[in-house]
């Protein structure tokens, strides 16, 4: 069983990782809390309708379920000293590279990160656009074709669909990127199929923690506000 975020070491001060980065280096790793601060994207629920539309029943299952396991949007305020008040939330991380490699692939990436609140840049190269012709208008607000990921980037993750030797290939290429270091992560074209766990919702987030210092006397407590994520 994994364990809530809750119980979970707070994520206070500088150089204090949080639970979820955590669990990237631990067997068991926290989880979010579906809390009440929990919010669903729009644009995923659009996605599910638009694949049921098109009879895909299992693509617009898997959809919804991503929406229901996304913890986008908790907020929890964290134990702390007195006069200061530290606040922790999961946001999005960004703009999500798709490699897919099948249509059914595309279909599970895009419902990721959609459901955890994110802008999708998809590989041209394989040729799968011609799968989103007439996209619900929120949906394709917030996606684009990319080929030439060094000009269509940063990116901020990655999703990639196949078998170890393209994975490999797709990550070679990634790590020549610019810019920031690309959390990427792959599934094959089965688990992505059978395994609602293939790709980690939780990996998709970013975790922001803002300590306040509400003793500050004669003065405006928010700019003393400090965003670290």
């Amino acid at each position: 069983m994994q364990t809530p975020i809750a119980e979970a070491a707070p994520l206070v001060g500088d150089g204090v990782v949080g639970p979820l980065y955590l669990g990237r280096l631990v067997r068991k790793a926290p989880v979010p809390l579906l809390q009440g601060t929990v919010h669903t994207d729009p644009a995923v629920l659009d996605f599910a309708s638009w694949l049921s539309r098109k009879g895909l029943r299992s693509e617009a299952n898997a959809a919804r379920e991503f929406a229901v396991r996304s913890a986008l949007g908790v907020e929890k305020e964290l134990a702390g000293p007195e006069g200061e008040r530290n606040l922790y939330a999961l946001h999005p991380r960004g703009l999500i590279l798709l490699v897919p490699q099948t249509e059914r692939g595309l279909y599970r990436q895009i419902a990721a990160a959609l459901a955890t609140g994110n802008l999708v840049a998809i590989d041209a190269a394989p040729g799968l656009h011609g799968a989103l012709s007439d996209l619900p208008a929120a949906v394709a607000a917030r996606i684009r074709l990319s080929s030439d990921w060094q000009a269509d980037g940063p990116f901020s993750g990655a999703l990639i669909e196949g078998e170890a030797e393209r994975v490999r290939a797709v990550n070679i290429k990634i790590a020549t990127l610019g810019g920031p270091l690309v959390l990427a992560q792959s599934a094959s074209t089965q688990d992505l199929l059978n395994d609602p766990d293939a790709y980690c919702l939780n990996w998709l987030m970013e975790e922001v923690s803002t300590s306040i210092n509400t003793a500050a006397a004669g003065g405006n407590a928010s700019l003393m506000s400090i965003g670290l994520s």
